[in-house]
């Protein structure tokens, strides 16, 4: 009996097994032999790897300029103009780097599935994209020499045109790679040609400027600093070309080139990518500031026997714990901050990621700002300690004010790019305002003080750091307690002598029976 139920048990459960295979869509079934026959694969998975490699390239240019030695006999002001030209090398490499990475979005927007050829070139683009802080520092070392202006050029150029092979590749097997909203598109040709412009813009400016860098280098530096606004100089430039050809040849403009020039602030990006470049961006510069500690500031076998015990000789940098300590609760907040808006948009255009790169671009800064608050102790209130706390002071400006731009770039459209909570009459609209204010509002206040009262200026710059964390949360209960005040009042003059349901205080009646269907979640007592 026991064998005949265990019989009838394993055919239900074939049966069962049956069933669940029957029920399968027969569309699914042959999508699913299509992708394995053809070794198709998802692109989730090398979208993140080539989000965490160009965070980590984009990121990594501060540690020359960090690592630079500091004379604390000498003034900042110097020093700053011996690090100006590795700053701007910094900068330069830095919206480089995003430049190449927004393009990797823009294709990978179009592209659904991947094969061999597209994971291959994808590691060839990343490839010559981790050479571009190489290249980068060579011509900040080296401006004069056309070799150093070549190799960089070329490997932004390379950038550009592999990622325009990999684009025209998808479109060439568009039934299995694209995605279905690509491939049903009407206009797919005019998407197609927008992403082949997008991605040979910075291409082309590099070949002008080493070109001409042939002839005369500085002009050749400057047509590089062109990258910083490629994508606006082509808008204009496509502007100009279509009424140029009017005039001159009374023809109509060409509807791939009018298309892109009315879409460059309106096409969306991934908000996921925008997120996980970000995220890569915050975590290295958060890790980033512990690298000095563990190089420079562990005490040596020596030093503990000339101190007499480890607790004296870690105590005589207790200054630089409390500048990594300060500053890694600054990029935390600064991160909060950053989560508080993205989580509130629904999508990101060009403007919006042009904001989020400054600010990424000057957070990157946090490791040079830690290594100058680190080297002055609180007992010397010298011209060089005000100097670097209004250098943490600009940084924090410049990181904070791009993330309240990004916000407000949003609300010109909140029906489209911001989420109905924080619009402008969202619940959470005052709140975030708030919270994107914050940092911008103090780090002026400070930088302003330090002109007034250096000792109150560094008094306010590490209450500002330590106590930022109370700040926020002190912001969160006001806004809290101010919106349940809100409330209560709004219901008092609502139904002034009615009962209110416990599970919905915003649902009145004129009886407790009616108030709802469960009599245990009314109130005993009238308002």
């Amino acid at each position: 009996m026991a064998s005949n139920s265990d019989e009838h048990a394993s055919d239900h459960e074939v049966d069962s097994e049956a069933d669940d295979i029957e029920t399968v869509p027969p569309d699914n079934i042959q999508f699913a032999r299509q992708d394995s026959s053809h070794s198709l694969t998802g692109s989730s998975r090398l979208q993140a790897y080539s989000d965490a490699i160009f965070s980590i390239i984009a990121t990594v240019m501060i540690l020359p300029i960090a690592h630079h030695e500091i004379s604390e006999h000498k003034s900042l002001y110097d020093t700053f103009g011996e690090l100006l030209p590795q700053l701007v090398v910094y900068l330069m490499s830095f919206f480089a780097v995003s430049a190449a990475w927004a393009g990797h979005v823009w294709v990978f927007q179009t592209i659904a599935r991947t094969d061999d050829v597209i994971v291959l070139l994808n590691l060839f683009i990343l490839m010559v994209v981790t050479f571009l802080p190489f290249s980068f520092t060579l011509l900040g070392l080296f401006p004069t020499y056309i070799l150093a202006i070549g190799i960089c050029c070329l490997c932004i150029t390379f950038v550009g045109v592999l990622q325009t092979f990999a684009v025209w590749y998808a479109f060439r097997q568009e039934d299995r790679i694209l995605t279905q909203e690509t491939i049903s598109d009407p206009e797919k040709n005019k998407r197609k040609s927008a992403l082949y412009q997008v991605l040979l813009t910075n291409p082309i400016i590099c070949i002008v400027a080493l070109l001409v860098a042939l002839i005369d280098s500085s002009v050749g530096h400057f047509l590089l600093l062109l990258l910083l606004f490629g994508q606006p100089l082509r808008k204009y430039t496509i502007a100009l070309y279509n009424k140029c050809k009017h005039a001159c040849c009374g023809g109509a403009n060409l509807p791939n080139i009018q298309y892109i020039s009315n879409k460059i602030l309106e096409e969306k990006i991934s908000m996921e990518r925008v997120e996980a470049f970000s995220d890569g961006v915050f975590a290295i510069v958060a890790t980033l500031i512990i690298l000095d500690i563990c190089e420079d500031n562990i005490p040596s076998q020596e030093a503990v026997k000339s101190e007499g015990s480890l607790e004296k000789a870690l105590g005589k940098d207790w200054t630089v714990y409390l500048a990594y300590t300060s500053t890694f609760i600054t990029v935390g907040i600064l991160w909060f901050v950053h989560h508080s808006v993205c989580h509130f948009l629904v999508e990101c255009n060009r403007l919006m990621t042009a904001f989020n790169t400054v600010s990424l671009a000057f957070i990157g800064g946090a490791p040079l700002a830690f290594k100058l608050t680190s080297m002055f102790e609180d007992s010397d209130y010298g011209n060089n300690e005000r100097i670097a706390i209004q250098f943490n002071c600009v940084i924090l400006f410049i990181a904070s004010i791009c993330q309240l731009m990004m916000f407000i770039t949003a609300l010109r459209k909140p029906h489209h790019l911001v989420h109905p909570s924080a619009g402008y009459h969202g619940s959470e609209h005052a709140y975030l305002i708030a919270k994107l204010c914050v940092y911008p509002v103090i780090s002026l206040f400070i930088y302003c003080l330090c002109f007034r009262s250096d000792l109150l200026s560094i008094y306010a710059f590490n209450l500002m750091q330590i106590g930022m964390p109370a700040l926020f949360l002190f912001l969160r209960l006001t806004f809290y307690v101010g919106r349940k005040l809100h409330q209560i009042g709004s219901f008092k003059r609502m139904c002034p002598s009615r009962w209110l349901c416990n599970s919905n205080r915003s649902a009145c009646c004129s009886n407790r029976s009616s108030c709802c269907s469960n009599r245990s979640s009314c109130c005993s007592t009238r308002t």
